[in-house]
């Protein structure tokens, strides 16, 4: 095989491959990108199990066909050292070699059996059922991913909405939950999707403007499409709890406040740090939000001698005072996921949770599973 690409494609490639790489894995395929030179196309691939990636190389010269197993980690460090320009990469048996035709650089690699890397290139998606534009997902991915449970439903559905033009990226755990909103570009057959993690960091490396995903399902796989790549993820077992539908329907408007996220933000971080000064950081560390018509403090408190205590302003807030109790962590991602100069908060129920809205991107957290003891146990 003897193939020559631009630098900047290569890495591109690489990139996108890589999502589907473990350097750690004990079985070298699994580390590894699989390069096929034939019919005028430079395809590359690239598996840890569960997840795979093929995406092409949309330029690039075929001066020999054949294909090649190379170890992704080294190759993309050989690619990063070259100088601008296209890079040639040539095999002759198992021996390897990638130079730079700007310069004398030359690197030489071992390949391994492409005979023995698993057939991910004959893989074809189903029925298309929904596209949308990556742009869009990847935002809602990046403000629901705090309140993913790793340990529980490993994903977010994707659930459409009931006219079929939009669609709601959920994520639960046992301390918050998060809903994100977007819209389709396409519709076909539309169904709910639960969507791996695995699958959802793969799609991050997928960018550019106007750049559409469509997506596809057969009995054990997502198939994930743009125009040079396809993402492959195993589906998962779980099923997804229906809880979350009712927080739609129940956005309470009688405790609204608006604030600064940014301001918010700092608060929690403060008060946080203040409690954990003391006593050193640990995982737990509740933080009390008193709304008053005007204002906002925001305290924590795990024991007597620890505890912090900010205030900040609220803006344009409805009649009402309310307190409640969250998780530092839980609150502080959740505040990291969003963007915006200002949040709606909202009271719920008489034993509150707290539901920030930004535009039509709704996150909800609850109440803390456990509470600061009122005095702190003496230690024996």
């Amino acid at each position: 095989m003897q193939i020559v690409l631009s630098r900047t494609e290569l890495l591109s490639v690489l990139k996108r491959a890589g999502a589907a790489c473990n350097p750690s894995d004990m079985l070298m395929m699994r580390q590894s990108v699989l390069i096929v030179a034939e019919e005028k196309t430079i395809t590359f691939g690239a598996t840890d199990g569960p997840l795979a990636v093929v995406c092409r190389a949309l330029g690039g010269e075929i001066k020999e066909t054949g294909r090649t197993v190379l170890n992704h980690k080294r190759l993309s460090a050989i690619a990063n050292e070259l100088p601008d320009g296209h890079v040639e990469i040539t095999t002759v048996g198992f021996k390897v070699s990638i130079r730079s035709s700007s310069s004398k650089r030359k690197f030489s690699m071992t390949s391994l059996d492409s005979k023995d890397f698993p057939a991910v290139l004959d893989e074809r998606p189903g029925v298309p059922m929904y596209t949308v534009e990556a742009k869009i997902l990847n935002q809602a991915i990046n403000e629901v991913s705090f309140a993913i449970e790793r340990s529980a439903v490993d994903g977010a559905l994707l659930a459409p909405s009931e006219d079929r033009k939009g669609f709601q990226l959920v994520t639960l755990s046992g301390r918050a939950s998060a809903i994100a909103t977007g819209w389709f570009t396409q519709t076909g057959e539309v169904t709910d999707c639960l969507l791996p993690s695995n699958l959802m960091d793969a799609l991050g490396a997928l960018k550019g403007d106007g750049l559409e995903l469509t997506f596809s399902m057969d009995d054990k796989k997502i198939f994930v499409e743009s125009g040079d790549t396809i993402v492959m993820a195993s589906r998962l077992q779980n099923t997804f709890p229906n809880v979350w539908r009712h927080a739609l329907d129940a956005q309470p408007v009688e405790h609204r406040f608006r604030v600064s996220s940014d301001r918010f933000l700092e608060s929690v971080h403060a008060v946080s740090v203040a409690a954990d000064m003391v006593e050193g950081s640990e995982r737990f560390i509740q933080i009390d939000v008193k709304f008053a018509e005007g204002g906002c403090t925001v305290s924590t408190r795990k024991s007597e001698k620890s505890h912090g205590e900010d205030e900040l302003v609220v803006l344009d807030p409805t009649a009402g005072e309310f307190s409640l109790s969250m998780d530092a962590q839980v609150l502080s991602a959740a505040l990291r996921s969003f963007s915006p100069a200002e949040l709606d908060l909202f009271c719920d129920g008489p034993t509150p949770g707290l539901i920030m809205l930004k535009n039509d991107s709704l996150i909800v957290l609850a109440v803390p599973l456990t509470q600061i003891p009122d005095k702190p146990k003496e230690k024996k």
